[in-house]
């Protein structure tokens, strides 16, 4: 028998209202680790491997367990920020990048540190996923018989006052919703309606759309670009699917400014590149970042258009890229275009 329930690795057992009690000791401990003398004498790339490897590494435990409130992630960045700026913990000193920013990859102008929030829901996210994966665990057990009696973590029900521990996995569960897709298995559970409105809603037969003829006065670039047992292009580089799409539309705007074009059409049938060319302000990956670089070319133009079309109608583009790959060479032509896309080409023409 205890007289008073204590921490158990690091964490209070008892949580009252004051969340933020139960990550005092992971502020203790930071304070303990950035306050010793030998830290002010980095430099910053020892500063990046003392934030990286183990400042950020200390409340990893307390993140899987519980959502940190949003004081104690500000007060987590301002401990890290202001070791990154300044050798002296009495000087503020000058502050030359947003936190928001330093977490970006270095390939996007940041130092790649983790965003605590985000870290955090990470962490939690992986406890949803063993409640959704593992089901035959004691944990599991516990859980569904008390909040989600249907076996569905992703649909539990109302608690009228949850512990911390389960409310933090609740709140993550719908900020993890909207990453989530619908898989479908043998489609026995799935009921489409054929008609809608006295109209078909799937046609029963398909369409093969063709390539189309730009407007007048407009110049259209069908772009393309082919990977074969993960090698791109003539160079024989290692390269992402997705990235050899982007290098290709690089070329074909880059071509598109040596020939003086004033009107542009770009056509790929890359949903993909299409969608982040679209949504670029809203991508933070690396590739999202570039993109975002090379479409400030677009002013070189009086106008610019990004339209995603069928294979179908990108057959001459997909047939010179395979051409390419599989010579290893590069094909530069005019008027006089390889013969081995003559048949396309008319047949283009005619429809």
């Amino acid at each position: 028998m205890v007289d008073q329930l204590d921490n158990y690795l690091g964490l209070p057992l008892p949580i009252g209202r004051k969340k933020s009690l139960a990550f005092t000791n992971i502020l203790d401990r930071w304070n303990c680790r950035i306050n010793g003398w030998p830290k002010r004498l980095l430099s910053y790339g020892g500063k990046e491997i003392f934030i990286k490897a183990i400042i950020q590494a200390i409340p990893t435990y307390a993140f899987s367990v519980f959502l940190a409130p949003n004081g104690i992630i500000e007060k987590l960045h301002s401990k890290m920020c202001k070791q990154w700026w300044t050798n002296n913990e009495k000087i503020r000193g000058l502050v030359m990048l947003a936190w928001e920013r330093m977490c970006y990859p270095k390939g996007m102008g940041g130092i790649s540190f983790q965003d605590m929030h985000l870290f955090n829901i990470a962490l939690l996210g992986r406890q949803v996923w063993r409640l959704m994966q593992y089901k035959d665990t004691l944990c599991f057990k516990v859980l569904s018989a008390k909040y989600f009696s249907e076996g569905d973590v992703l649909r539990p029900e109302y608690c009228e006052k949850p512990p911390f521990t389960w409310s933090s996995i609740v709140k993550v569960i719908d900020a993890l919703k909207d990453g989530f897709l619908w898989k479908i298995g043998d489609g026995n559970s799935i009921d489409i309606p054929i008609l809608h409105n006295g109209h078909p809603v799937i046609p029963s037969i398909l369409r093969h759309k063709s390539w189309t003829k730009a407007p007048d006065g407009v110049i259209k670039n069908n772009v393309d670009a082919a990977v074969v047992n993960g090698n791109v292009g003539f160079a024989n580089k290692s390269q992402d699917v997705n990235w050899a799409e982007f290098e290709a539309f690089v070329e074909g705007l880059n071509l598109a400014l040596q020939v003086k074009v004033d009107k542009l059409i770009f056509e790929s049938d890359s949903a993909y590149l299409v969608n982040t060319i679209k949504k670029r302000d809203q991508y933070i990956a690396i590739l999202g970042c570039c993109i975002d670089k090379t479409c400030r070319m677009f002013r070189n133009f009086t106008s610019v258009q990004v339209n995603w079309i069928g294979r179908c109608s990108n057959k001459t583009a997909d047939f010179l890229c395979n051409l390419a790959i599989n010579n290893k060479c590069n094909l530069y032509f005019n008027v006089d275009y390889p013969m081995e896309i003559h048949s396309i080409i008319i047949n283009d023409a005619i429809n």
